[in-house]
């Protein structure tokens, strides 16, 4: 595999994962250790995130069935 291809196929991985340009660029100025952790904290806010947003979706869809049970009486 040429260096471009690896470097694109890595770019596309990061892209997957939506870890932002300031990460890329971190992980790819680290050694193996911290680009573990880098990726592991990233993994870890983006799992946070789509808690977040899960909790946020349940209390909308709540508000959202009392408004259209109200509004049928």
């Amino acid at each position: 595999m040429t260096f471009e291809l690896v470097r694109a196929t890595v770019l596309r991985r990061f892209r997957e994962i939506a870890l932002p340009r300031a990460g890329v660029e971190a992980v790819l100025g680290s050694g193996a250790a911290e680009v573990s952790r880098l990726l592991d904290d990233h993994v870890s806010k983006v799992v946070g995130d789509a808690a977040a947003a899960q909790q946020k979706a349940a209390v909308i869809k709540s508000a959202l069935g009392a408004v259209m049970r109200s509004s049928r009486s």
